[in-house]
């Protein structure tokens, strides 16, 4: 990408924003699984024998769920936005052909 396209909006930069928006996803999902999972521990411990069981046990389970959920819906989201600009660049490309080949007479 050299400076020109740059300053006069011809790339865009938002795909390389894209990646880092990415990654605090899925730092937000690791997050939200160990929230889920500490929760249901500490649950367990105030609700005593009655529903303790229980609550390990469904941290157990819902904490990885959020995890891989959180982290594939992210890429997916991620994925779409790169193809939505990848295909905006390619169509500026393909207008830039045109207007070269275009005869300056007509």
């Amino acid at each position: 990408m050299n400076w020109e396209d740059f300053l006069t909006f011809r790339r865009m930069i938002t795909p390389y924003l894209i990646q880092a928006l990415f990654w605090i996803g899925v730092a937000i999902s690791i997050l939200a699984g160990c929230a889920i999972l500490f929760g249901g521990i500490t649950g367990a411990g105030i609700a005593g024998r009655r529903d303790g069981a229980g609550a390990i046990l469904g941290a157990l389970c819902l904490s990885p769920l959020v995890v891989l959920l959180g982290i594939l819906l992210s890429r997916i989201y991620a994925e779409l936005l790169i193809v939505t600009f990848r295909i905006s660049e390619t169509l500026t490309d393909i207008k830039e052909l045109l207007e070269r080949q275009r005869p300056t007479g007509a």
